[in-house]
Protein backbone atom coordinates (compact mmCIF):
# COMPACT_ATOMS: atom_id res chain seq x y z
CA UNK A 1 0.00 0.00 0.00
CA UNK A 2 1.44 3.34 -1.04
CA UNK A 3 0.22 5.95 1.43
CA UNK A 4 -0.26 9.67 0.93
CA UNK A 5 2.34 10.26 3.64
CA UNK A 6 4.95 8.25 1.70
CA UNK A 7 4.02 10.08 -1.50
CA UNK A 8 4.55 13.43 0.25
CA UNK A 9 7.97 12.31 1.54
CA UNK A 10 9.08 10.99 -1.84
CA UNK A 11 7.95 14.16 -3.62
CA UNK A 12 9.89 16.31 -1.13
CA UNK A 13 6.78 18.03 0.26
CA UNK A 14 7.02 16.33 3.66
CA UNK A 15 10.51 16.93 5.08
CA UNK A 16 9.73 16.65 8.79
CA UNK A 17 7.71 14.84 11.40
CA UNK A 18 7.11 15.26 15.11
CA UNK A 19 6.14 13.29 18.17
CA UNK A 20 5.52 14.01 21.81
CA UNK A 21 8.64 14.21 23.93
CA UNK A 22 7.13 11.41 26.02
CA UNK A 23 6.89 9.17 22.96
CA UNK A 24 10.42 10.11 21.88
CA UNK A 25 11.75 9.19 25.34
CA UNK A 26 10.12 5.75 25.09
CA UNK A 27 11.73 5.25 21.65
CA UNK A 28 15.07 6.40 23.08
CA UNK A 29 14.87 3.89 25.94
CA UNK A 30 14.30 1.11 23.36
CA UNK A 31 17.22 2.36 21.25
CA UNK A 32 14.86 3.33 18.42
CA UNK A 33 14.93 7.15 18.52
CA UNK A 34 16.43 9.03 15.58
CA UNK A 35 19.41 11.32 16.00
CA UNK A 36 20.98 13.83 13.64
CA UNK A 37 22.78 11.87 10.97
CA UNK A 38 20.78 8.66 11.40
CA UNK A 39 19.11 6.91 8.47
CA UNK A 40 15.68 5.33 8.07
CA UNK A 41 14.29 3.22 5.25
CA UNK A 42 10.87 3.88 3.73
CA UNK A 43 9.23 0.61 2.73
CA UNK A 44 6.74 -0.31 0.04
CA UNK A 45 3.55 -1.90 1.39
CA UNK A 46 5.11 -5.26 0.54
CA UNK A 47 7.93 -4.59 2.99
CA UNK A 48 10.53 -4.04 0.29
CA UNK A 49 12.86 -1.04 0.77
CA UNK A 50 11.99 1.98 -1.35
CA UNK A 51 14.01 4.99 -0.25
CA UNK A 52 16.45 6.08 2.46
CA UNK A 53 15.94 9.28 4.44
CA UNK A 54 18.48 10.91 6.74
CA UNK A 55 17.64 12.88 9.88
CA UNK A 56 19.32 16.26 9.57
CA UNK A 57 17.97 18.07 12.63
CA UNK A 58 16.07 17.46 15.86
CA UNK A 59 14.65 20.22 18.00
CA UNK A 60 12.33 20.45 20.97
CA UNK A 61 9.43 22.86 20.58
CA UNK A 62 6.26 23.40 22.56
CA UNK A 63 2.95 22.65 20.84
CA UNK A 64 1.84 26.25 21.35
CA UNK A 65 5.02 27.52 19.64
CA UNK A 66 4.51 25.60 16.37
CA UNK A 67 4.90 27.91 13.39
CA UNK A 68 3.47 27.84 9.89
CA UNK A 69 7.00 27.35 8.55
CA UNK A 70 7.67 24.24 10.65
CA UNK A 71 4.18 22.84 10.08
CA UNK A 72 4.65 23.21 6.32
CA UNK A 73 7.75 21.00 6.53
CA UNK A 74 5.56 18.30 8.00
CA UNK A 75 3.19 18.62 5.07
CA UNK A 76 0.62 20.66 7.04
CA UNK A 77 -2.31 18.34 7.44
CA UNK A 78 -0.34 15.74 5.50
CA UNK A 79 -1.98 16.66 2.21
CA UNK A 80 -5.50 17.03 3.53
CA UNK A 81 -7.64 19.92 4.76
CA UNK A 82 -6.93 23.57 4.13
CA UNK A 83 -3.18 23.23 4.92
CA UNK A 84 -3.26 26.01 7.53
CA UNK A 85 -1.40 26.02 10.83
CA UNK A 86 -4.80 25.84 12.53
CA UNK A 87 -5.62 22.64 10.65
CA UNK A 88 -2.23 21.19 11.64
CA UNK A 89 -2.89 22.04 15.29
CA UNK A 90 -6.40 20.55 15.23
CA UNK A 91 -5.19 17.27 13.71
CA UNK A 92 -2.19 16.94 15.99
CA UNK A 93 -4.22 17.91 19.06
CA UNK A 94 -6.59 15.01 18.32
CA UNK A 95 -3.63 12.66 17.84
CA UNK A 96 -1.91 13.69 21.08
CA UNK A 97 -5.21 13.53 22.99
CA UNK A 98 -5.55 9.88 21.87
CA UNK A 99 -1.94 9.33 22.97
CA UNK A 100 -2.81 10.91 26.34
CA UNK A 101 -0.06 13.54 26.16
CA UNK A 102 -1.83 16.65 24.83
CA UNK A 103 -1.30 20.05 26.42
CA UNK A 104 -0.79 23.44 24.76
CA UNK A 105 2.53 23.53 26.65
CA UNK A 106 3.57 19.97 25.80
CA UNK A 107 7.01 19.50 24.31
CA UNK A 108 7.36 18.00 20.85
CA UNK A 109 10.45 16.54 19.25
CA UNK A 110 10.50 17.94 15.72
CA UNK A 111 12.59 15.90 13.27
CA UNK A 112 13.70 17.27 9.91
CA UNK A 113 14.94 14.84 7.28
CA UNK A 114 16.05 14.72 3.67
CA UNK A 115 15.86 12.11 0.95
CA UNK A 116 19.13 10.26 0.72
CA UNK A 117 18.97 7.52 -1.90
CA UNK A 118 16.64 5.38 -3.95
CA UNK A 119 16.93 1.64 -3.30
Amino acid sequence: MFTLRKQLVLSGIKTATCCSKTSFQREYERGEAPCAGSYNIILYGTGQPMRVIQTVRLQVIRFCEMTSKLASKEGQGEGEGDLSLEYWKEGHKRYFEREGTYSEEMELVFEEFELSEIL
